[in-house]
């Protein structure tokens, strides 16, 4: 259990270094990442690895271990969009340029 927490709180640090080059607002920046690392993370490598298959389809739960996973995750992913400041994405600099052309 502290292992888990311990992740959570690595994954919380990379998404404050990841955040301000993810597109929309906080709350998309937060539910894209998160919904990346539990495709990655969990359905692709932790439910394989724990021998579940895919998705963890295999295992106990059979399908709905795929959407309780993503689902669980996604209330951290409100932790973060609430708890972590994102800065505003910085306007791109070829934009600039051509205006001021």
């Amino acid at each position: 259990m502290l292992a888990h927490y311990l992740n959570g709180v690595v994954l919380a640090v990379i998404y404050a270094a990841v955040a301000p080059f993810l597109w929309g607002s906080k709350w998309v920046r937060a539910f894209t990442y998160i919904t990346a690392e539990t495709v990655l993370g969990v359905w692709l490598f932790m439910a394989p690895l724990l021998g579940m298959g895919i998705a963890g389809v295999n295992g106990p739960m059979g399908a709905m271990f795929a959407i309780v996973s993503l689902v669980r995750h996604w209330v951290y992913a409100i932790a973060l969009a609430v708890f972590i400041p994102v800065p505003a994405a910085a306007p791109s600099t070829n934009a600039t340029a051509s205006a001021t052309a």
